[in-house]
């Protein structure tokens, strides 16, 4: 599971509307690379390239096409871009959907299904973005292209003309920053310049005025500005423009809750929570932040955005993982939103690791845990922890075990101070992810050894156990995470402090397979032989019997594109 959603409507969850962030549970058996809403439907791709569109009854459907796998998604208000390695194709839908050509096939004609746009047969096209009635395609050579609604001036090539087959009307361009249902565009160019156009009514261009543009300007808050060096991201909104700098301070100019300003102002509410990601609706935005909390600003707040410091609404949904999350995605009509998170699979192996009860070697309050996960969370022996938790009630002693294994915060602010009395002051930015990479890093605490057999000839050695290589690891880990090592402690003595590892793989592979135990990441160096780890990892996927081995994939995925990889 690598996404979380909230709101109406929700596509991917048995839950059709809720207030509390759940699983996607229709799409357990996917790892999804991205979602995309539009007023008619919501989008799913995979990591593995193909693409889903989830029904209102809630069953997931493949889009049946012969395209290559898909790399990216984009939405307008009822039309999908879709790109693939080489081409790119488009559809919309007619139910409610206004049509201006946006589909770049040279008609207003709607399409059920992709089809490839036959204008960028002999064009690389980097980026596709939708917004509105408009498209927007960025070249190799920083050629943009527009189709679509140009009412606004959002092409940027200095007249309103809508057209049909897509147009140049810029150059230089590195990259277009636009939403489903917004009719303004924010750009990078490849000089680092950034520029707006398009639609500015409530002055969501943050020039200080509400006048379209139709031909790009810099506004001053954004003159001398870089991406990366001053500013992390930018987001539209359907009539406002966020700005989040690299220090999590959060711009906004325009709004559509009433009032705003017309230039890029500091959203002071945000001063003491770093924002990390912003998703926005037609009459709500939810923001993230770096804490890993989810706020939503509404259109029936008091203050909504017209005032900078206040009053706001600001309803808090804690995540029920740890993994943080790096993407907000939401509809306009509908009042959603989907939550990307990093990474999977740690958090939940260590949750039903905990929940199993299995291969424990102590209690607390007469639940069965594993010492070594419980001493490595809060820096205190099993001895003291033991003795803090003696007037603990079950509930309280269940919370805190659940938090030592995954990570999950549960709504208990006795537990949240418990947790500050062992020294842990902010309890939700102890993450699980970091505590296991330290373990990982502290030889001096394993407790058990994988051996793997070397490519020695065993007439070279008298004794059979110097053919053997000792890769050291925490014997909980190696459970948690492989059902291998789970059958194997099942059934030999679980006083053994080493394993011998049959799979026929290299030293170098096993230990970059252990490292991924504990980081849920695969990192090889320039010593190591790609190909050769590739192949031998994608072959251990099912030896040793790992629960979450989609993450696994998408790793191998990333490596292969890396070194250029078959």
């Amino acid at each position: 599971m690598n996404y979380l959603a909230v709101g109406s409507e929700i596509r991917g969850t048995s839950k059709t509307e809720t207030k509390k962030l759940v699983e996607l549970d229709v799409m357990n058996d996917l790892m999804i690379k991205k979602i995309v809403s539009n007023n008619h439907s919501t989008l799913f791709l995979a990591e593995d390239g193909s693409l889903y569109e989830v029904l209102k009854n809630n069953k997931k459907e493949r889009i049946k096409h012969d395209l290559e796998n898909v790399v990216d998604i984009s939405s307008g208000n009822y039309h999908f871009l879709v790109k693939t390695e080489n081409k790119v194709y488009s559809f919309g839908f007619t139910s409610g959907g206004e049509f201006y050509g946006q589909l770049g096939q040279g008609n207003d004609t709607p399409l059920d299904k992709p089809k490839e746009i036959q204008f960028f047969q002999d064009k690389k096209v980097t980026q596709i973005g939708g917004s509105g009635w408009t498209s927007y395609f960025v070249c190799e050579n920083g050629d943009l292209y527009c189709c679509g609604w140009n009412g606004g001036g959002n092409y940027g090539n200095g007249n309103t003309a809508n057209v049909s087959t897509p147009l140049k009307s810029l150059s230089n361009i590195k990259r277009v920053f636009a939403r489903n249902f917004s009719q303004h565009v924010i750009m990078e160019r490849k000089t680092g310049e950034i520029i707006v156009t398009g639609y500015n009514c409530y002055g969501q261009l943050g020039t200080g005025n509400t006048t379209n543009v139709n031909t790009p300007v810099t506004p001053a808050f954004l003159k001398g500005k870089k991406m990366e060096e001053d500013i992390r991201d930018i987001f539209i909104a359907d009539h406002c423009s966020f700005i989040l700098m690299t220090n999590g301070e959060l711009y906004i100019s325009g709004t559509h809750f009433g009032g705003g300003s017309k230039t890029f102002t500091k959203m002071m509410v945000f001063k003491d929570k770093p924002v990390k990601t912003i998703g926005s609706g037609y009459s709500y935005v939810y923001i993230g932040t770096e804490g890993g909390d989810l706020y939503i600003l509404d259109k029936q707040s008091s203050g909504g955005l017209k005032k900078v410091e206040g009053p706001y609404t600001l309803y808090k949904y804690p995540f029920t993982i740890e993994d943080e999350f790096s993407e907000l995605s939401c509809s306009r009509n509908i009042r959603n939103c989907y939550i990307k998170l990093y990474s999977s699979g740690i958090a939940k192996d260590m949750k039903t690791f905990f929940e199993n009860k299995k291969f424990t070697n102590g209690e607390l309050n007469k639940i069965p845990v594993h010492k070594l996960i419980l001493e490595y969370r809060t820096g205190l022996k099993f001895e003291e922890i033991h003795e803090i938790s003696k007037t603990w009630t079950n509930e309280l002693s269940q919370d805190f075990c659940l938090w030592c294994y995954s990570g999950i915060l549960a709504k208990n602010q006795l537990l949240v101070e418990q947790l500050k009395s062992m020294g842990i002051q902010t309890p939700k930015k102890k993450l699980l992810n970091d505590d296991l990479l330290k373990l990982y890093k502290d030889e001096d605490s394993k407790d058990f050894n994988i051996l793997v057999k070397t490519d020695e000839d065993e007439e070279d050695y008298d004794d059979e156990e110097d053919l053997f290589e000792e890769i050291p690891v925490h014997k909980e880990i190696l459970l948690a995470r492989s059902g291998l090592f789970r059958d194997l402690f099942e059934n030999v003595n679980q006083e053994s402090n080493s394993v011998k590892d049959f799979s026929g793989k290299t030293i170098e592979s096993i230990e970059i397979l252990v490292r991924y135990f504990y980081t849920n990441k695969i990192e090889i160096t320039a010593d190591d032989d790609p190909q050769l780890i590739v192949e031998e990892l994608s072959d251990a996927l099912e030896y040793y019997q790992l629960v979450n081995s989609t993450n696994l994939k998408n790793e191998l995925t990333k490596i292969k594109k890396q070194f250029n990889l078959k």
